[in-house]
């Protein structure tokens, strides 16, 4: 299969995209993970499992070459942005394949095995009930019992159900997973051609994120709460086509995109071709997905803020379709949006007017909060002008009175600016997991 490449080229097309089934899992994803934050108060999330470790060692990774790739002072010619950018990412694709396979290959491969290990004792285990229930001896019933129908098989389909699979199946599935991410994890920095960054950079490694969860390798609980919001396929395959890692991981993908698109409702908005499966129903929140969201919101992401924030300074990276100061922000969009569920009933009682003001913003509250933390870069990097007039939108916005109502308007300026924007969404690649 060839690596993922841009394949939305028209209007048309980033609009059938939008209303699609990929976007509208794509947004339910990034809502759970909003979710599953709120209530944290911190950021630099600890870390545990051993993907998102990997990830982490990644940014450090990249970090330490855009550190050995300082600028290079020639104004003569470069007017915008800094032609040190290109070597750094010239020294990242390069680097990226090796990189990948120190820190991912291994805990992709382990966590894959225990994914199908878990999966193989729930198939076990239904057997056993299946046997035992199906034709029961009459005489060890009780007469109450008489009426006992069979157990719903079909709640927990063979297609969803792994088979071990020998080790050159599983490294041929590491390979492929690893060549679609590369392809993100290098778009999620930048364009060295144009040396610029804006929010179609950041959804690349948001899709990077999202490739984890459709192999069930982040928040896998969420499936197994979810029965209550979404019905289980009721389609089976034959256990031949059950024997590869590939049909396995694509039932899983399908049961979990069905999930996350029957689930209720967060809002409703008629003029958004993809508002509706926003919200996650709170039950799911209960389970212990929740922690591993916060690695990676407030662990993982915070450590690629943090590296594209570095990268934006030191190469002086112009904003990609800025539309300057009544943008919402230069190059980020995501921090905002989750910012804000974090930030929904927050233990210190801040409201969206809060935010703004310097001293909660520059006080120690920017190292817990997201948004925050976000409202403190913007003013530590514009901080010759006053914040109201350098990101008025933010200013106006933050007379919001409610994070509910605020997050409701993120939502909807994500669905329309972003993934139904055809200059942003013309340049995401598209393969295995993101398809037109």
């Amino acid at each position: 299969m060839a690596p993922p490449y841009p394949q939305l080229t028209t209007s048309e097309k980033v609009q059938k995209f939008a209303a699609g089934p990929v976007a509208a899992d794509l947004s339910a994803f990034i809502a759970l993970l909003g979710k599953s934050i709120q209530g944290c108060k911190g950021l630099g999330y600890n870390v545990t499992n051993p993907v998102l470790k990997g990830y982490m060692a990644l940014l450090n990774d990249i970090r330490g070459l855009c550190q050995a790739t300082p600028p290079v002072d020639d104004p003569k010619h470069q007017r915008y942005g800094n032609l040190a950018y290109r070597d750094f990412m010239g020294k990242v694709e390069a680097a990226l394949p090796r990189l990948m396979d120190r820190h991912l290959r291994n805990h992709l491969i382990e966590l894959k095995k225990i994914r199908l290990n878990d999966y193989q004792a729930m198939e076990d285990s239904h057997a056993d009930c299946s046997t035992n229930v199906s034709n029961p001896p009459v005489a060890d019933l009780p007469v109450a019992d008489s009426n006992v129908s069979n157990p719903p098989v079909a709640d927990l389909p063979v297609s969803d159900l792994p088979v071990s699979d020998p080790p050159e199946r599983l490294d041929e599935w590491a390979a492929t997973v690893m060549e679609e991410l590369s392809v993100y994890w290098l778009r999620s920095l930048g364009n060295p051609i144009r040396l610029d960054y804006g929010s179609g950079h950041e959804l690349n490694f948001i899709c990077a994120l999202f490739i984890l969860y459709q192999e069930d390798l982040v928040l896998q609980d969420l499936g197994e709460e979810e029965e209550s919001v979404g019905e289980r396929s009721s389609e089976s395959c034959s256990s031949e086509a059950c024997k590869s890692t590939d049909d396995l991981t694509k039932a899983a993908r399908g049961r979990r995109s069905s999930q996350l698109l029957k689930s209720n409702e967060l809002l409703r908005a008629a003029e958004c071709p993809v508002a509706r499966s926003l919200g996650i129903s709170e039950e799911i929140l209960k389970t212990s997905h929740k922690h591993e969201g916060c690695q990676i919101v407030l662990g993982v992401f915070m450590r690629y803020l943090e590296l594209v924030r570095q990268i934006q300074i030191q190469y002086q990276l112009e904003p990609a379709g800025s539309r300057g100061v009544w943008g919402l922000d230069d190059h980020q969009f995501i921090p905002f949006l989750w910012g804000s569920y974090q930030l929904k009933n927050n233990a210190d009682l801040l409201t969206p007017a809060d935010i703004v003001k310097p001293e909660y913003a520059k006080s120690s509250l920017a190292d817990s909060y997201l948004y925050i933390n976000c409202i403190r870069h913007i003013m530590n990097v514009k901080s010759t002008a006053p914040f109201h007039e350098t990101s008025p939108l933010l200013y106006d916005i933050s007379a919001t009175k409610t994070w509910d109502k605020l997050l409701k308007g993120f939502t909807l300026m994500f669905l329309k600016d972003i993934l139904s924007t055809f200059t942003i969404i013309q340049h995401l690649p598209c393969g295995k997991y993101i398809h037109p």
